[in-house]
Parts: C-alpha cells; sequence; structure tokens
C-alpha cells in the first residue's frame, strides 16, 4: 500500500523486492499523481437577455488542466 500526502503530486518510482529460491529480484512501476482539476465559476455569473437580443457569451477557466 502506497499513500502520499494530500496536495501532493509528481512522480515516484515505487520498487518491490523478493529473496527466495531465485532471489533476490526486484521490479519497479513509476505512479504519477496529477493535480485535481477545478474550475472557477463562470462571468457573469448570471444574465437577463431579451428574445432576439442576441447572444451572451460566459467565460470560465479550469486549473491543472492540459486541455
Amino acid at each position: 500500500e502506497v499513500t502520499y500526502v494530500a496536495g501532493w503530486s509528481g512522480s515516484t518510482t515505487i520498487t518491490a523486492s523478493a529473496a527466495g529460491c531465485n532471489g533476490p529480484v526486484t521490479t519497479t512501476h513509476v505512479v504519477t499523481v496529477t493535480p485535481t482539476v477545478s474550475i472557477a465559476a463562470f462571468s457573469p455569473a448570471t444574465s437577463t437577455r431579451c428574445q432576439g437580443a442576441g447572444a451572451v457569451t460566459t467565460t470560465t477557466t479550469a486549473t491543472n488542466s492540459t486541455g
């Protein structure tokens, strides 16, 4: 079992080893932990439009995203 501190991100190499008749032997596994993605509130948060008055564009951004 592998645990990480809250908020940690990055790559970790985990190495397991075993001794025995044909040992010792080792193997590795790389784990990449990415930060949590979040989305900011829309801006503007609310809008009022009359019918046929055109479009309203709202925007927001995501943090810790790659696309």
